[in-house]
């Protein structure tokens, strides 16, 4: 069985969708102001984005990044199974060796 790279798909996203995550989390809130007491702004949660970069070792990140189909025929004593695996959620080549390559 052969295995290529999966192509990059044209999804919209950008790096910082996946890998720098809002609304920020800090202690279990939603931060709203890096510098509270110290001349921070609060600002729109969402524009707070965190920089911890999750990837290939973030659960979440593997679980949403690929779509798989897997269909099995039986035929007698034999089964046949197709599996079929496409790159349409993330913004780069899986497996990303230089995601930010082009």
């Amino acid at each position: 069985m052969a295995a290529k790279f999966l192509q990059r798909p044209k999804t919209g996203k950008t790096c910082q969708d996946c890998h720098t995550p809002s609304p920020t989390l800090l202690d279990g809130k939603t931060l709203t102001n890096v510098a509270p007491g110290k001349g921070g702004v609060d600002r729109d949660p969402l524009a707070i984005h965190a920089h911890t970069f999750p990837g290939a070792s973030s659960v979440s990140c593997l679980q949403n990044a690929l779509t798989m189909n897997v269909d099995a025929q039986r035929q007698g004593r034999q089964v046949s199974v197709t599996v079929k695996i496409t790159n349409d959620k993330t913004g780069h080549d899986v497996p990303a060796i230089r995601p930010c390559a082009t």
